[in-house]
């Protein structure tokens, strides 16, 4: 009963039907022609050598013209046995009935009664006969002396099919009883060889009732008519033959010649041919002989094995595409004719396929019906439950036509519109005259005509009707314009009518490919609203992989758009985003699926990105979550801001305030000194020194504000090398003080760029500037310039202590002051070289650092240079 409940109803429907087919068809021989063909075909591709042991005697054209018409004397046949007693053959076999004596010539009867009885190995036939149209059946057997002197009688009767082919024999036929066996088993008898057992199970032929046959035989052709050795009947007279021709032998005698009427269409007869009765008797001997004798399945075997194959659709098919089906209905076919053949060849059983091919045949159109058909009834189902869902997502429509375009007039150069019926009068206008309609309004295409534009709608609040615009503009819209007229098209009154069930196909693709257009405008419409958030989307589902992600968290997690990240496991993906300890993406990933949470941290990026990262579940309906969101946005300008608001406190609070500080204690002290001219000396000198001091932290901080702020710089075409040579002239005073020496090396007079000369003045002075102020004296400071493929590179090398690796990835902070920030000669603010790095990514370009500790440090200002 399990079983059963996993098959759908069509399923068992379907069932049922190939099984009655199946029985329907066995059991009247429905497909017997197609069996048969089948049969045929089988049968000629199984040819067979011609035995050695079965030799025909033949009573051919050359015997009659030797001999004489046909019948013959009986002393001739005497002759001819006599002949083959002398070669002892196995058995002797006539295919010629000897019903009655030769009253004329009693002395020739008389000599072939001898020949028999000398031989004592021969077999002759009984034929069945009626005498006259559905009369008494009849037993023909040789006339009594004769008869006495035979070894054994078999019949030689051969069924006919219904296309008049001999195909069939019973081994045991009989008026009354099955008492004859064919002539076969009686030429085996003979020779003391095995012959098959008897079956009790008899069959009346019809219609007389009274001749009694069993044990149907299949005829296993071992090839076309000629196939086995043949000898003329002259030539045995004659004795032109070798010596042990027919020795140990079965020897069949028989009519070949046409004319005589003892011929039978066969399966491997051929078109136009026919085999000799004593042919058929000797394909039969041979079947015998060698016990590869066919036998037919009965009609409840056929039945039963036609019904398992005629079953195997309704298993295969579950589950699986038309175009796969269709590939295991063909091979289920092909099984049916291997399987068949395969028993005939193999096992000598004959397995007609018919039935059980048209069973497998009919099932893939019925089972492609009952597809359709539930496809259809699911389509139904389907449309109108998205269109109830479509009412309910859009309610009553509020805003009219009229708004509509009132709106669009304040986007477009619309002086007016107009309203028309299909009766092209008037039905609503509003502002300037839009004049008459044109020839043709095409339906939701734009039409210009003269300075108006026309459309036909329909579907709207005015039920069919065309729209004409006054166009302001002495040119068509362009593609900006034409997206926003676009939508008067779908401009549209929901209907409210649910979809009918209908049986026109084309009506339901058409309802399909309208719900799809709406579904792809509807996808469309999330696609881009998501691709254009500010923020990264990532969501994933409860299997861990991403389901859906647009291109700014692919830009966050710096992944490119060749590379998608939908697909892809969450975890993962998000192992590029470091959280600050101790927190772990399993962890916050738990929270959210298990306890509905939303949490939310901030992490910095390896780029020095700053995002706030927020996660939530994704309810997919009130009692079941399916899956998460992860929301990525960038708070860099904020942190940043934030950071520089701490930074500026600090600087205010201690780098300015510190000069500050120490100058009012100075004046205090000048104002309160009774001391001589020279101490007074000192402490102005000194707090010249703090007022130089805070003036140039101020004006550093200035500096490096302007230039974080694009708004106070223009960008001209300037040359690299007038901006080393000016920078050289102003520190030139400050290196002569220290006694420094300032070696330039410029290898190119065109360095030529788009940039702001000022700022990168100001930055290579700063560079220059850290060299000088960390030099010895007495040392050297190298400048050099030089163009490197398509960048202009700027090296500025000092003789100083060089800088240690653990400072060189904070030199360029904002405020940062090196392990020398303690000398009070070498005191700054730490902005230098931070205008410095401003200055580069301003322009595009970077700065590099190649500095060891105690062997001086090397800038390189490097700049891109345009071919």
């Amino acid at each position: 009963m399990s079983t059963l409940r996993k098959f759908t109803s069509g399923q068992i429907a379907l069932a049922g039907f190939l099984i009655f087919l199946v029985v329907l068809l066995v059991q009247f021989d429905g497909a017997w022609r197609l069996d048969r063909v089948f049969y045929d075909a089988y049968l000629k591709y199984q040819q067979a050598p011609p035995p050695d042991d079965i030799v025909i005697i033949a009573i051919d054209e050359q015997s009659l013209r030797q001999h004489g018409r046909w019948p013959w004397s009986r002393a001739l046949h005497a002759n001819l046995l006599d002949t083959l007693t002398r070669e002892q053959p196995k058995a002797i076999a006539f295919d010629i009935i000897f019903s009655e004596p030769d009253l004329q010539h009693p002395e020739q009867d008389a000599a072939f009664i001898k020949a028999v009885t000398n031989n004592a190995h021969v077999v002759l036939p009984v034929l069945m006969e009626q005498t006259r149209n559905s009369g008494q059946a009849v037993e023909t057997l040789p006339f009594p002396s004769l008869a006495e002197a035979a070894a054994a009688f078999g019949h030689i009767h051969v069924e006919l099919d219904p296309d008049s082919i001999a195909r069939t024999t019973y081994l045991y036929e009989g008026l009354g009883k099955t008492r004859w066996p064919h002539l076969g088993i009686a030429m085996l008898t003979v020779a003391g060889e095995d012959t098959p057992a008897f079956s009790e199970q008899q069959t009346p032929l019809e219609p007389a009732m009274t001749w009694h046959r069993t044990d149907q035989m299949l005829i296993p052709f071992q090839g076309p008519p000629g196939h086995f050795k043949t000898i003329s009947y002259n030539q045995v007279i004659e004795q032109d033959f070798l010596p042990g021709t027919f020795r140990d032998k079965y020897i069949l005698i028989g009519t070949t010649a046409a004319g005589l009427g003892d011929a039978l269409p066969t399966p491997v007869s051929g078109y136009n041919h026919s085999m000799s009765g004593v042919e058929l008797n000797a394909n039969i001997l041979n079947a015998l002989l060698n016990k590869k004798h066919i036998t037919a399945f009965s009609k409840l075997q056929t039945i039963l094995l036609s019904v398992c194959l005629a079953m195997l659709p309704i298993f295969l098919f579950r589950n699986r595409t038309p175009r796969s089906n269709l590939i295991i209905t063909i091979a289920l076919l092909s099984f049916c004719f291997l399987m068949s053949a395969i028993l005939l060849f193999g096992t000598h059983y004959w397995f007609p396929p018919t039935s059980a091919l048209l069973a497998i045949a009919s099932s893939y159109p019925i089972w492609g019906w009952q597809r359709l058909e539930r496809t259809m009834h699911f389509l139904d189902d389907e449309l109108n439950h998205l269109h109830t869902q479509q009412i309910a997502l859009q309610p009553e429509q509020t805003i009219t036509l009229r708004e509509t375009l009132q709106f669009q007039q304040q986007l477009l150069p619309i002086k007016g519109w107009a309203l028309f019926g299909l009766d092209r009068k008037i039905k609503m206008q509003e502002g300037t005259t839009v004049g008459s309609l044109p020839a043709t309004i095409r339906f939701k295409q734009w039409t210009r005509h003269e300075q108006t534009l026309w459309t036909k709608l329909n579907n709207t609040q005015i039920v069919d009707c065309y729209l004409g615009l006054a166009w302001g503009k002495n040119r068509p819209p362009n593609k900006k314009e034409n997206r926003i007229l676009t939508a008067l098209f779908n401009f549209n009154t929901p209907n409210r009518q649910a979809i009918k069930a209908n049986k026109d196909i084309d009506l339901r693709i058409a309802q399909v490919q309208n719900t799809s257009i709406k579904l792809n405008q509807l996808n469309q419409f999330i696609d881009d609203s998501l691709e254009n958030m500010a923020d990264g989307i990532l969501v994933a589902g409860l299997s861990g992989q991403i389901l859906l992600a647009n291109d700014r968290a692919e830009y966050y997690l710096q992944i490119n758009d060749s590379n998608t990240i939908v697909g892809q496991p969450v975890l993962s993906v998000l192992e590029s985003l470091p959280l600050p300890p101790p927190l772990i993406w399993t962890d916050l990933i738990t929270d959210t699926i298990h306890n509905n949470n939303t949490p939310q941290t901030e992490i910095r990026t390896p780029d020095d990105q700053d995002l706030l990262v927020q996660l939530s579940p994704l309810q997919i309906d009130a009692k079941m979550n399916g899956g998460l969101i992860i929301n990525l946005s960038d708070i860099t300008r904020i942190k940043t801001s934030e950071r520089n608001r701490n930074e500026l406190l600090d600087f205010l609070s201690h780098d300015l305030r510190a000069p500050l500080v120490s100058l009012t204690s100075l004046i205090e002290l000048a104002r309160n000194s009774s001391e001589n001219q020279n101490s007074i000396e000192s402490l102005l000198q000194r707090m010249e020194t703090q007022t130089l001091r805070t003036l140039n932290l101020a004006d550093q901080f200035l500096q490096l504000s302007r230039a974080e702020s694009s708004e106070y710089f223009t960008f001209t075409d300037i040359n690299m090398m007038t901006v080393i040579l000016n920078a050289i002239d102003q520190v030139w005073a400050l290196a002569q003080a220290k006694n420094i020496h300032v070696k330039q090396s410029i290898d190119t007079d065109d360095a030529w760029l788009n940039g702001n000369g000022e700022l990168l003045e100001r930055a290579i002075v700063n560079l220059m500037e850290n060299a000088i102020k960390f030099s010895p004296e007495k040392s050297t400071i190298s400048v050099s310039l030089q163009i490197r493929s398509d960048e202009i590179h700027c090296h500025i090398t000092d003789q100083g202590s060089g800088i240690s690796e653990q400072e060189q990835p904070r030199i360029f902070n904002r405020f940062y002051r090196g392990q020398d920030s303690d000398n009070t000669e070498n005191t700054g603010a730490g902005l230098g070289l931070a205008l410095v790095e401003v200055a580069a990514k301003k322009h595009k370009g970077r700065v590099e650092l190649k500095s060891r500790k105690g062997e001086g440090s090397t800038f390189c200002f490097i700049l891109p240079f345009p071919a």
